[in-house]
């Protein structure tokens, strides 16, 4: 019997292949799970500090760099109004009661001296939101809400969040804990068109911020969140949402130590008192008219509007409280009955003599139903000139006992005739009436013929017009 033929060489050995086990399976996916894990984080690493090299820290947005100017009656204190792109009265850190600084760090940060500025947990919250097909969520540190309102947009999309969190990274390295605090302070929005805490401050409870009490900063730190939905003004529900809220603000602070227990519990009873809303608008009334001319004067001394709007100017003008009400009172009294202010417009302004200064007028109606001011309107003076006729004679030497022409028409050499009032060729009161008579019946040919008998006369009417104040 053959045997089979067999190779050459030592006899090879067959391996024996365990059967896979659900254990081995799942050692080997952990094993490239882990190596998957390591390449992603690394090439995250990498993009996150290329991103860091190449995004800059731009300029800020513009309206968040604005300030509100101030307009004040002539003592320098009381407020005729206001200019602004946004209401804003920018105070350093030190001028902010610790009550408030408190409170805000408890209500919207209260890791804020510690952190490095960004909250990691809130953008991977935000990174799964999105893939997932859900709005992002909200800037969560002080640090990340400065530069969202500061630096970007309002939109929510993860290309923004990480970009917020870069920048937030390098403003940290650039600004101080307290230089951000600061910052945001001044910055954000609180609601009732106030921006920063001092706008705040006198939006709800009409002081300075420095002197807010520990209540009345905790309702702050409270609004700031959604100032909509907590501000008292806005009915019942709005002021229970910001008790909850309030009460919030407050047991954070206790929690933080900034204040002692007994004491967040009897601040937390009760709101503080919020001071009525003044109903009437910015420029309602006569304080339109009088931040137009304001604004116009500005503007011929050459401040632009973007200056005048956001560049915080303190305004001092020559009107006085008691010379406007008078103006106002004046007109009100002699102002006939029967008509309307479309069917006869009156006006008055209050000039002092030797400077100029205009000290008070009555424009006219509401600003906000006309905006024209008939006290600065312009057009034919009219009889206005009478007055100042009248004085420019007695300066050159004419007396209220002096007669003129008081028969019409009073006609010049060279043929150039001027009429009274009335029917036909005018009234006539006389060849002969004083100074005095001539002014009660505003007698049009006896301020001619006086301007006409002094020498040079329409000059020296034109020197005393702008020496009681007329800009002409």
């Amino acid at each position: 019997m053959r045997g089979k033929r067999r190779a050459d060489g030592p006899a090879v050995k067959r391996a024996v292949t365990e059967p896979k086990t659900w254990k081995s399976r799942s050692k080997k996916a952990a094993k490239w799970t882990a190596i998957v894990s390591l390449v992603l984080a690394l090439m995250g690493v990498g993009a996150f500090a290329v991103l860091y090299n190449t995004i800059e820290v731009p300029n800020p947005n513009a309206d968040f760099k604005t300030e509100t100017s101030f307009v004040y009656y002539n003592n320098g204190e009381d407020e005729i109004g206001r200019f602004a792109i946004q209401d804003r009265d920018s105070i350093p850190l030190d001028e902010m009661p610790q009550t408030l600084k408190d409170a805000v760090i408890a209500a919207e940060n209260r890791t804020f001296w510690t952190d490095s500025g960004i909250d990691p947990k809130g953008i991977l919250r935000a990174a799964f939101s999105n893939a997932q097909g859900n709005s992002t969520q909200g800037a969560s540190t002080i640090t990340q809400q400065y530069v969202k309102i500061l630096y970007l947009t309002q939109e929510r999309s993860l290309t923004r969040k990480v970009k917020e969190a870069i920048l937030s990274l390098k403003l940290q390295r650039q600004q101080t804990k307290s230089e951000i605090l600061e910052g945001y302070l001044n910055t954000i929005y609180f609601g009732r068109g106030a921006y920063g805490v001092q706008a705040a401050a006198q939006a709800y409870f009409e002081k300075p911020a420095k002197d807010l009490s520990l209540q009345q900063s905790a309702v702050l730190a409270s609004v700031l969140n959604n100032p909509t939905s907590f501000d008292p003004a806005n009915g019942k529900d709005a002021k229970a949402a910001l008790k909850g809220r309030y009460q919030f603000v407050l047991d954070g602070m206790a929690e933080l130590d900034f204040i002692d227990a007994d004491e967040a519990e009897q601040a937390r009873e009760n709101l503080p008192r919020f001071p009525e809303l003044d109903a009437e608008s910015t420029y309602g009334g006569q304080r339109g008219h009088a931040l137009k001319l304001v604004r116009d004067e500005l503007n011929r001394l050459g401040f632009t509007d973007e200056e005048i709007d956001g560049q915080g100017l303190r305004i001092t003008t020559t009107f006085t409280q008691k010379a406007m009400d008078a103006a106002k009172d004046g007109v009100l009294e002699q102002r006939p009955e029967g008509f309307k202010d479309k069917e006869l417009h009156v006006a008055v302004a209050s000039v002092e003599p030797g400077t100029g200064a205009l000290r008070g007028f009555y424009g006219g109606q509401d600003y906000l139903d006309s905006q024209i001011n008939w006290a600065s309107a312009g057009g034919m003076v009219g009889s206005t000139m009478k007055a100042v006729t009248l004085a420019a004679a007695i300066k050159d030497g004419y007396s209220l006992e002096d007669t003129f022409e008081g028969n019409s028409p009073f006609v010049f050499p060279d043929g150039l005739e001027v009429q009274n009032e009335g029917p036909g060729t005018g009234n006539n009161y006389g060849s002969s009436v004083d100074a005095i008579y001539a002014m009660e019946q505003s007698i049009n040919t006896a301020f001619v013929d006086m301007s006409d008998g002094m020498e040079d006369g329409p000059q020296k009417i034109y020197d005393m017009a702008r020496k009681l104040g007329h800009p002409g």
